[in-house]
């Protein structure tokens, strides 16, 4: 955002300086990220010629930061993900200490809307998030520890970092999962655009000789698939067909 928090007048003193006081605004206990502040000065001289000056810093919520990150982005149930978490302070020294893991299921719940010419319905899609496993992990003196999740659902997974500070406790986003079955199944409307066709590779990059695995969420299921791959022209083709509503697209690189 970029939201104004404050604004006044103060007037410089004979040295040209001006102190200003600004207390950091506590944040919301649903805000699971920190804030930028901006202070913007604007001094006019006696010849009305006005001068703009920016600073800006950082509110924190704790002394802390929690990353977690998978070590990779699909995941099949029941196949075990491994999840590496670092903690630091705000110079990016490692520090020790206790996090919470917390796994929280994204489902997006179809409502529909009726149109008051009754040409037809339209459909909204409401956020529903559950809590679906936890876990708990002490980082070492290099502010490292690993974690071994095994999906027990379907579906978009987020994973939050959690610390407490002086009994208050702090969320971070830390990653997320994509989970299919077996059977290629998937969790119905878990995504918002369910719609249509979603492509979820379970890497960022791949180095040549690597097969990437890329998630296909399809709108129903036994969907005939043409795959193609493309760099300035059209590499290879083939068709396909999922079994359920979902399909496990290899790709060699």
């Amino acid at each position: 955002g970029n939201d104004m928090v404050k604004e006044g007048e103060a007037k410089l003193g004979k040295d040209g300086k001006v102190n200003i006081e600004f207390t950091v605004p506590q944040p919301d206990e649903k805000n699971s990220a920190d804030f930028n502040y901006r202070l913007e000065a604007m001094v006019t001289d006696a010849s009305r010629r006005e001068i703009e000056g920016k600073g800006s810093f950082v509110g924190v919520r704790g002394n802390v930061v929690a990353f977690a990150t998978t070590d990779r982005y699909v995941s099949i149930q029941g196949e075990q993900t491994k999840i590496k978490v670092k903690t630091a302070d705000y110079e990016g020294k490692p520090v020790a200490t206790k996090v919470a893991l917390r796994f929280v299921k994204r489902e997006w719940d179809r409502i529909e809307k009726a149109n008051p010419e009754g040409k037809w319905d339209r459909y909204e899609y409401k956020l529903r998030e559950t809590e679906v496993d936890k876990g708990e992990v002490t980082t070492n003196v290099q502010g490292e520890a690993d974690y071994n999740y095994i999906a027990n659902t379907t579906g978009s997974i987020n994973i939050e970092t959690i610390l407490t500070e002086n009994g208050k406790q702090i969320v971070s986003h830390g990653g997320y999962l994509w989970v299919t079955d077996k059977n290629s199944g998937w969790g119905e409307y878990a995504s918002p655009d369910a719609t249509s066709i979603k492509l979820i590779a379970d890497k960022k990059s791949y180095r040549p000789g690597e097969t990437a695995k890329v998630l296909a969420t399809l709108p129903n299921e036994g969907a005939h698939l043409l795959v193609t791959t493309e760099l300035e022209n059209i590499k290879t083709v083939r068709t396909m067909k999922a079994s359920g509503r979902a399909a496990m697209i290899e790709v060699p690189i």
